[in-house]
Parts: structure tokens; C-alpha cells; sequence
């Protein structure tokens, strides 16, 4: 999946999402490192941005069982 500037203000130069890299993680743990500093809250994403990067979660050769599968049981 593509990323282009105007996607989100984040995005400055076209880039990717490395699915291959994929981790669960728990909030928790995402709010915690906010909170410490250690990670910066980006804000929001865009429905439709959203929309394309699951769509490549779908179709990634890249993404692991383990990772579609929780995406897939997140959907209810």
C-alpha cells in the first residue's frame, strides 16, 4: 500500500506500509508509550486511506497468518 503526501499530515513523501512487519500490540501498551513520550500520537487517519491499507493487509503476500487472522476476528 502506497502512501502519498495528503494521505495524512505524517505523510511528507511517498512511502509504504511493511506488512511484513506487522505486530500485535496491546492499547494499552500503545497509550503507555505515548504517555512516557516514548511514541508520538500521529492523530487520525482518514477512512479511506484506512480502507486501502487493509485492503493491502488483505492481499499482502507479506502479512502472516496470525496477523490476518486477528484483523479477521477484530471484524466480528
Amino acid at each position: 500500500c502506497i502512501l502519498r503526501p495528503g494521505d495524512h499530515r505524517f505523510i511528507k513523501h511517498e512511502s509504504y506500509i511493511f506488512y511484513k512487519q506487522s505486530r500485535i500490540v496491546e492499547a494499552d501498551a500503545l497509550m503507555r508509550g505515548v504517555r512516557d513520550g516514548d511514541m508520538v500520537d500521529r492523530g487520525p487517519i482518514d477512512s479511506a486511506v484506512f480502507d486501502r491499507i487493509v485492503k493491502g493487509l488483505k492481499i499482502s503476500p507479506h502479512t502472516t497468518p496470525q496477523i490476518l487472522r486477528f484483523y479477521e476476528s477484530s471484524q466480528g
